[in-house]
């Protein structure tokens, strides 16, 4: 049996400028998708994610899917040519949950229906949020790299550091602070309104905003905790959920915190 030698690289094979000039972020022809859903049916979500990236209207509307919320908003953060598949899918009467970046997994058997668009797709432009290894070492990385998405599976980590980790609200979304969830919450960085939910144990914006699977950002077990000491009913609510909470880390705080303060 023979095996494969091993392909000797250059010194600059691997340079900044070369891996800069080559983004792995693109998007295809059309002809490319129809062909890769042809040979792997199974791709056909993610294939009409793209659509939502490139504005590919007619060849979305021919994979004949489920109105999946990721790839609406996926097609809102995007070209305006695919704004009518965002539009085709927000006004279906039934939504679902295919797609799922937090897993990076896509559920082709039991899609979850009733679907909201809640801020939990790695929409295309945020994928331009990276960070340089130099910056990485420096900051030690823990934060950055133990981010909520990893959905390339890279750290996010870049040839150079760019856009903003956390982003402010912009003026126009501050009154989502101060104003009940929209049934679809609009393109906006919901990690403040989470964390400001937290803070004063509002059990109901909380539950709506949150990621799914207990899983938090850093820093939020800290409002999470101070909620659960202001609001007992808050700190009641987390009583049942900490159960669904690995063992050990934000867990540990969470449980302590919901038994006093439920008491």
């Amino acid at each position: 049996m023979q095996t494969e030698q091993p392909v000797e690289m250059g010194e600059n094979d691997l340079d900044s400028s070369s891996i800069a000039s080559d983004p792995t972020v693109n998007v295809a022809k059309p002809d490319t998708y129809k062909e890769l859903v042809e040979k792997y049916p199974d791709m056909r979500y993610q294939v009409g994610r793209a659509c939502a990236v490139a504005g590919y209207t007619d060849l979305y509307r021919s994979l004949e899917l489920l109105p999946d919320v990721s790839i609406a908003e996926e097609a809102r953060d995007n070209a305006p040519s695919a704004k009518e598949i965002y539009s085709e899918i927000v006004s279906s009467h039934v939504r679902y949950a295919v797609m799922d970046d937090y897993n990076r997994s896509v559920n082709l058997d039991k899609p979850r229906p009733g679907a909201q668009l809640n801020g939990d797709t790695v929409v295309r432009s945020s994928l331009d949020v990276t960070m340089s290894i130099d910056d990485w070492v420096i900051d030690n990385g823990d934060e950055y790299y133990n981010r909520i998405f990893d959905i390339t599976e890279e750290g996010d980590i870049g040839p150079e550091t760019m856009g903003e980790l956390d982003p402010a609200l912009k003026p126009h979304k501050v009154e989502l602070l101060y104003s009940p969830i929209p049934y679809d919450l609009p393109t906006t960085n919901k990690e403040l309104l989470i964390r400001v939910a937290a803070y004063h144990g509002n059990i109901d914006r909380y539950a709506r905003l949150r990621r799914p699977g207990v899983r938090m950002s850093g820093g939020e077990n800290y409002y999470v905790q101070r909620g659960i000491y202001h609001n007992s009913f808050f700190a009641k609510w987390w009583m049942r959920e900490v159960a669904n909470m690995t063992k050990g880390g934000n867990e540990t705080g969470i449980r302590m915190a919901s038994t006093r303060g439920s008491s």
